[in-house]
């Protein structure tokens, strides 16, 4: 780094002499903020020397890493410099819960690790996350959620699960080695899959028990991972443990030398056993003012049942009717202390918004129930602009980037773009003849291609392959680009398509001129969780029999983010997407091995597609400099109406329940149990305004949080006065008569549902129209 010091200072006095003053001042701003990278890194370097149990976690951290990367077809060689730098960077802010002398205000800090797509962003926070796990040990923290991992999108958290599981796995072994962190008390590693019912179930339900005996493999369906991180086989298989109520993988390599991993994806199972890290979506957060044992994932038990893990006011978790033995607990700091937001970006619109204000009510939360200790925020991107508004937004804390900006385009102190051929891009706008259409030719003819090389024998020759010589090292190649990738904007787009391939346009064509039939798969929002996993399984693995393969994905933006499938090398797509985010996230699915080839299909029909098209090579060569900035705002008019009613039950059931249900006859998220608790002054008023102006973020004589106040204000008011006098039974009834919503159950529930239903003359045309197809001839 001393080195580099001294190359901006030569580049100044040349610049000196070569721009303007406004440009130089400028550039001085970018080493300013350098030399305040080099600081922290250098910060953390001293606390790794000064501090043993620091020094000793940071070294079991990188022995855990180098265990995984030993089962990798090609291992690293190191970590890459800004992933170790930005690690050593971090430690500072982590460290300062256990020592508050070395405490230097860092959690008010939201640290952006932006860097291009494919580059090693989730190396570098899972190393920190590794780190955390091992210190939380070392100081102590026998138990209790250490790391929470958000992504914007199921797939997401799906895709990266597996690699999660792999280094907790090497972890875990690594700390069954060392006496002081494998003494009696101290818990495993493990995981937790916290992503909403959609995914895994949020309890085993009876219904469940009952289908899981009469279909004999009912549970597989919630199978997250198929190879065993401890031995590295697929031998993998999912089993229901009726006494304790759990859903486990197990591992059934005999010569393994775990049987049961470390693994919780039921969220009754992670309320009661309190994995090391949370894996899961944003939306589930919402669950705070729906579910009283969120407050289990804040640290906040107080005893453990012998059988079914943790619980809090006084009773099990699992069963209220529970008499096994029990037995009082106090973790020790047992809060998370990090927190990491991946693909940042995509928190934007009401969906940012909703997220804003439930990201400062946990903050606010943790902060009155662990003795104001805050965790550590870490957001990760590869696309943003304008990322200081953002965080402010989001976070309500001040932003820092890292790493800062080179004082050249497209080179920094880490990394620097290599001029040699990573993508190709062809733009196509067709003529006489539909959108459409020009995909179905993109299409066909590209599988064609492919089809056509693996029938010539003298392929090799007539194309002039240099690296190629033989047909199995052919077949390899066309390996890694015999599938397509086709990007849609609509679901019905991708409908249209999928019918167009398996109709007599595509398929059937191809089967008349002697050509296999390509099979599509489908990956939309409404694609099942099974679904998503089956397709990257396959994907990732190709079977042998020709009819289970897959040659064709249709996908809309589900598939922009977090599928790093090495197979995926050539991509079509079906009109330029809604952003120029959007489109740099895309298209980096492929090409992130081998060279990707991405064509761009333009619609002539569109104004903005003519556009593109008309500066295609200038658009690609300055896509990074037109993203869009992110489109959030905290303050959003009517947004509190919507969030109060959820961060008031988060509040009633997450921090006043575990602290006045002694006194009350009823639980608090019944009617009767609010009503008494509010009529007897238990909640007072004035406490929860204050705590909701918190959590919301408003500060004193702010003119632009006027309104907030005053809807806040006057949400409680209605609220005491509805509660006291209640008409309801139902708490969630109660405020939606208050408010026109409940509590939110997912941060995208923004609009009201209308229900469709057939009428009688609907009923009445349909039965016409049966009539009519069952009399054709």
């Amino acid at each position: 780094m001393q080195d580099y010091e001294s190359q901006w200072q030569k580049q100044i006095d040349t610049w000196k002499m070569e721009i303007t003053s406004e440009e130089l001042a400028w550039r001085i701003k970018d080493l300013q903020a350098f030399q305040k990278e080099k600081n922290r890194f250098e910060a953390g370097i001293d606390i790794i020397q000064k501090v043993p149990l620091v020094k000793r976690a940071f070294c079991l951290m990188n022995e855990a890493f180098y265990e995984v990367d030993k089962l990798r077809e090609t291992p690293h060689e190191s970590w890459r410099m800004f992933q170790i730098v930005f690690i050593v960077s971090i430690l500072p802010d982590l460290v300062g819960r256990e020592y508050p002398d070395l405490d230097n205000n860092g959690t008010d800090t939201v640290d952006v690790l932006w860097f291009p797509t494919g580059g090693g962003k989730t190396e570098s926070y899972l190393g920190i996350a590794i780190f955390q796990a091992f210190f939380d040990r070392l100081r102590g923290k026998k138990g209790g959620v250490s790391s929470w991992i958000r992504f914007p999108l199921r797939l997401l958290s799906l895709q990266q699960f597996q690699r999660i599981v792999e280094i907790y796995a090497q972890a875990e072994k690594i700390r069954r080695k060392h006496e002081d962190l494998a003494q009696q008390g101290m818990e495993p590693f493990s995981v937790g899959y916290f992503a909403g019912g959609q995914n895994t179930p949020n309890k085993i339900t009876e219904k469940m028990r009952k289908l899981n005996i009469e279909y004999e493999n009912f549970f597989d369906r919630y199978k997250m991972v198929e190879k065993c991180p401890f031995c590295n086989q697929k031998s993998i298989e999912i089993f229901f443990d009726e006494n304790k109520m759990q859903l486990e993988h197990r591992c059934n390599n005999e010569s393994c030398s775990e049987k049961t991993l470390p693994l919780y994806i039921v969220d009754q199972e992670i309320f009661r056993y309190l994995p090391t890290m949370l894996v899961g979506t944003v939306d589930k957060i919402a669950s705070i003012g729906m579910q009283r044992r969120f407050t289990h994932l804040l640290g906040n038990v107080n005893e453990r049942c012998s059988y079914h893990g943790y619980m809090s006011c006084g009773e099990c978790t699992e069963d209220a009717r529970c008499d096994l033995p029990k037995e009082a607990v106090n973790l020790y700091d047992a809060a998370p202390a990090l927190v990491i937001q991946d693909e940042l970006h995509l928190l934007k619109e009401s969906f940012g918004t909703f997220a804003s204000h439930y990201e400062g009510f946990v903050q606010m939360l943790q902060n009155k129930t662990s003795g104001g200790k805050n965790f550590k925020i870490i957001a990760a991107t590869a696309t943003i602009e304008k990322y200081e508004n953002h965080i402010q937004q989001l976070y309500n804390k001040k932003p820092r980037r890292f790493p800062v900006a080179g004082y050249e385009l497209g080179s920094s102190f880490y990394a620097r773009e290599k001029d040699y051929l990573g993508r190709l891009f062809v733009g196509v706008m067709p003529h006489n003849k539909t959108h459409l259409a020009a995909t179905q030719e993109l299409i066909k003819t590209f599988h064609m291609v492919i089809q056509d090389i693996r029938k010539d024998p003298d392929i090799i020759n007539k194309i002039g392959l240099e690296t190629i010589k033989t047909k199995e090292e052919l077949e390899l190649f066309l390996l890694d680009y015999e599938t397509s990738l086709l990007y849609v904007n609509s679901k019905d787009a991708g409908s249209s398509i999928s019918r167009m391939i398996e109709s007599s346009q595509i398929n059937g064509y191809l089967t008349e001129n002697g050509y296999m039939p390509i099979q599509p798969v489908e990956l939309n929002g409404d694609s099942t969780f099974a679904k998503i996993r089956s397709t990257l399984d396959v994907l990732e693995n190709p079977p042998a029999e020709r009819d289970k393969q897959i040659d064709a994905v249709i996908a809309t933006s589900l598939i922009s983010h977090g599928v790093d499938v090495e197979r995926l090398n050539f991509m079509i797509f079906h009109g330029m997407p809604a952003h120029v985010a959007e489109y740099i996230q895309s298209s980096s699915r492929v090409g992130r091995t081998h060279v990707g080839i991405c064509f761009m299909c333009f619609s002539p029909g569109r104004e903005r597609d003519i556009g593109y098209f008309n500066y295609f090579s200038k658009f690609n060569e300055f896509s990074n400099r037109l993203v869009e900035p992110v489109p959030i705002n905290r303050w959003s008019k009517f947004s509190v109406q919507k969030t109060l009613p959820g961060l008031f039950m988060g509040l009633v059931l997450q921090y006043y329940q575990p602290r006045i249900r002694h006194k009350i006859a009823r639980n608090l998220w019944f009617s009767d149990g609010l009503r008494e608790a509010l009529s007897k002054g238990y909640i007072p008023k004035e406490e929860v305004f204050d705590f909701l102006k918190e959590a919301y973020g408003i500060k004193q004589d702010d003119p632009g949080t006027k309104h907030f106040i005053k809807e806040i204000r006057k949400g409680l008011e209605l609220i005491y006065l509805h509660f006291i006098n209640p008409k309801n039974e139902k708490t969630t009834e109660q405020l939606k008569e208050i408010f026109g919503y409940m509590p939110m159950t997912s941060l995208r529930d923004i609009d009201e549902q209308i229900p469709i239903s057939k009428d009688i003359p609907s009923n009445d045309f349909l039965s016409k129209m049966r009539y009519r197809r069952s009399r054709k001839p």
